[in-house]
């Protein structure tokens, strides 16, 4: 039996590694369902927003699922995010066993293996967990860490050396390991570099004929597009004029975030942000801009979008009442424009029926979500927690036609 969880755990390790590249924020997962020795269903994880694993799975499969065996190499998700817990999906499904290789680590997400064996599944965890922990090797560090995974790029020579000692600008990588470099740049949402790079090399910091044979299981690649290009310059020495700034090869413009030391001086400030770019002030840390906290913001945030707090400006409401909006203002492309520093936040503009959007958009949603948890109860028996989740959901949606007749009156 061993042997047999084996093969189709590592067959679910190969479906998962097709989407590398595409699932940020979300970890790599492939799924595996096997009824009487053969498989009858399989699927991963494309990228985040779509469904799990799990669901492709139990798509695939069908009335196949019904007493079959899942191979999961990450723990199936018990909340409700932009899709229902896949732990109800596979309970709903009649799936009698459920083999995991790494227990879930989100304290969000975790407690489907709970769940399971609360719904008589028999589950079993922990088989090649050093394998799938190793493919999701930037989405467990971030778990622990709670800060974002670093991959360090350095060419070194024999002795030790990044550089000439003369300064001369040479190459000491080659050409194909300049590729593969470029490969991880497209991979990866951002690049950071220091002020004294920015001075000395100019980079362009752009993707440039990526080779990703390193990753022969990948699909495709990660959409072309350059990476968040990120810079730690204490007193803003940064040229506004640097090759950073320069629109992308397909005529989009750079994505550039400069983190300077609190007092950095204002005039070099503002031409940075004329340049295009985003500017964030960070406390000092033995006199330089502290690392760490540039790491957590960039965890936090997300640079190329607004934050909650510049749209509640604009809106003229608290941070605390528009952040929950914020995410499908900014999906359904409901703002027109959003301020840069400097800017008068009257010059936020959200465009005719948004909020009625936002509320419908959230009203679709609702019925499904009632429904899945009514299933619940009825495979699990009595819950309390789900029951809250239904009844929850049960007084939202008999609201929402309330609130949205209001929004028509006014």
């Amino acid at each position: 039996m061993r042997d047999l969880d084996e093969r189709f755990l590592r067959r679910a390790l190969q479906l998962a590694e097709r989407a590398r590249g595409h699932t940020s924020p979300n970890p790599l997962v492939g799924a595996v369902l096997v009824r009487e020795g053969r498989i009858v269903g399989e699927g991963f994880h494309p990228r985040a927003g779509e469904p799990h694993a799990e669901v492709f799975a139990l798509q695939q499969a069908g009335e196949l699922a019904r007493g079959a065996t899942a191979y999961v190499t990450l723990e199936p998700c018990d909340h409700f995010g932009r899709t229902p817990p896949c732990s109800l999906a596979l309970l709903q499904a009649g799936v009698s066993r459920v083999v995991v290789a790494a227990r879930e680590e989100n304290p969000v997400a975790r407690g489907g293996l709970a769940r399971l064996r609360a719904g008589g599944v028999q589950v079993e965890a922990g088989l090649l967990e050093a394998e799938a922990r190793a493919q999701n090797e930037v989405f467990f560090a971030v778990q622990k860490k709670g800060l974002p995974f670093v991959l360090l790029k350095a060419a070194l020579t024999l002795d030790g050396k990044v550089a000439a000692p003369s300064g001369d600008a040479r190459w000491i990588s080659s050409e194909a390991s300049r590729r593969v470099a470029h490969a991880y740049r497209q991979w990866l949402p951002a690049v950071m570099v220091g002020v004294g790079t920015v001075l000395k090399d100019d980079p362009a910091l752009t993707v440039r004929e990526p080779d990703f044979r390193p990753f022969p299981l990948m699909v495709e690649p990660p959409p072309l597009r350059d990476p968040l290009k990120v810079v730690l310059d204490t007193e803003a020495r940064t040229p506004p004029t640097a090759r950073l700034f320069r629109k992308g090869p397909r005529g989009e413009p750079a994505r550039v975030l400069v983190f300077v030391g609190e007092g950095a001086p204002g005039a070099r400030v503002s031409a940075l942000e004329e340049a295009g770019a985003r500017v964030v002030a960070l406390p000092r840390e033995g006199g330089r801009v502290d690392p760490e906290r540039a790491l957590a913001f960039l965890l936090v945030a997300d640079p190329p979008e607004p934050t909650a707090k510049e749209v509640a400006q604009a809106l003229g409401v608290s941070k605390g009442a528009l952040s929950p909006a914020l995410g499908y203002l900014v999906r359904l492309h409901l703002v027109e424009r959003f301020r840069r520093p400097g800017e008068r936040a009257d010059r936020y503009t959200v465009r005719p029926g948004a909020w009625r959007r936002i509320l419908e958009e959230q009203a679709r949603m609702l019925g499904r979500f009632r429904e899945l948890a009514e299933r619940g109860l009825a495979l699990v028996g009595e819950n309390p927690r789900l029951r809250e989740v239904r009844d929850l959901y049960a007084f939202l949606e008999r609201e929402f036609p309330l609130l949205l007749a209001k929004l028509e009156e006014g």
